[in-house]
């Protein structure tokens, strides 16, 4: 259930829910469980999403709060998250439309 709002939440437009999810994952301690599913869910989503700069630009978000958290130990992930954050670094094409700000998400990512 947590799981779900998390990625629901991830993808939705509402900042405040947003805002919320993200500081939920960077301060729970009790996530150790679903933190292969986050991982998995963040590399799909990139995966899928290569042209949604809102939407990578959420997971890259999730992706930097489950990293700096203090209570989750990602070691043991780093080689599922790493794809998906070089990919938002290096892509080629991480929008639609050309006057769009990829250069953000590159800045944000690095």
């Amino acid at each position: 259930m947590y799981y779900e709002r998390v990625t629901d939440a991830i993808k939705s437009n509402n900042q405040a829910l947003h805002h919320r999810i993200l500081h939920s994952l960077a301060n729970d301690p009790g996530l150790h469980q679903l933190l292969p599913y986050l991982v998995q869910f963040i590399a799909d989503e990139v995966i899928h999403n290569l042209r949604e700069l809102r939407l990578l630009f959420s997971l890259m978000r999730m992706a930097d709060a489950l990293i700096t958290s203090r209570h989750l130990t990602i070691e043991p992930y780093l080689h599922q998250l790493m794809p998906p954050i070089m990919t938002c670094l290096v892509g080629r094409h991480l929008c639609r439309f050309a006057h769009e700000n990829h250069w953000a998400l590159r800045d944000y990512t690095a």
